[in-house]
């Protein structure tokens, strides 16, 4: 926060500045949420990203389907537990996902896909931009798409679609959860409390197979199959 330090010396001579600076700087939580904040990315029509993921959810798990609603809850619990749909190649038959596979959400790319790239960016011409621009998807549209994803499935938490207003508020509290959820250290300095099973040793493995390096030490445990049930 030496930015903020900086900013604090240079308006110091304002009261209402260097007041708002200072309550920054003496609160580590208010540090968090002006850091998450600031990495939010800007969607430029949040209802329709959020649209795409009311669509997906029920298709891609089979909501409700002809399942009972007893049936759905309990299938909707487990996604949510440990953050069980944030995996990929989830089976909902056999409750099972890839721990090789964190962030591996079908749902992510598809979203992505229709929302930003069949559209060449349309209203979200930033993330497109942004995307671009990197080569890459950053870590906080990843983390927002997982945002309207989990919205969607709130909406059938109780076994039947509810429907449960999106806004702009809810919208963001539920990013800093599932950002702080996910451990992104390099935001915020936290514990994550979910996705828990990552196969951590199996992704160094393959990791160091895909770049061609020598094969790990005989003395390693063997990697267990990364499909988790």
């Amino acid at each position: 926060m030496e930015i903020l330090q900086e900013l604090a010396n240079e308006y110091k001579g304002e009261g209402d500045m260097i007041d708002v600076f200072t309550r920054v700087l003496a609160s580590v939580d208010t540090q968090q949420e002006l850091v998450s904040f600031l990495a939010m990315p800007e969607v430029g029509s949040s209802l329709t990203v959020w649209q795409k993921a009311r669509e997906w959810v029920p298709t891609r798990f089979g909501i409700p389907g002809k399942m009972k609603s007893t049936e759905v809850k309990e299938l909707v619990a487990w996604l949510m537990q440990d953050g069980h749909y944030k995996y990929g190649e989830v089976n909902i038959q056999n409750k099972t996902y890839n721990t090789q596979l964190p962030f591996g959400c079908e749902g992510i790319a598809h979203i992505l896909r229709l929302e930003v790239f069949a559209t060449k960016g349309g209203a979200n011409i930033e993330i497109f931009r942004e995307i671009v621009n990197a080569r890459t998807i950053a870590p906080t549209t990843i983390v927002l798409m997982l945002t309207f994803i989990e919205h969607a499935l709130h909406e059938y938490s109780e076994g039947v679609y509810r429907h449960v207003e999106f806004s702009d508020t809810a919208r963001s509290r539920l990013y800093k959860l599932i950002l702080t959820q996910s451990n992104k250290e390099f935001l915020l300095d936290v514990e994550a409390d979910d996705l828990t099973e990552v196969d951590i040793k199996g992704l160094e493995s393959n990791a160091v197979a895909t770049r061609g390096a020598s094969p790990l030490p005989s003395s390693s445990p063997p990697r267990s199959s990364p499909i988790r049930a």
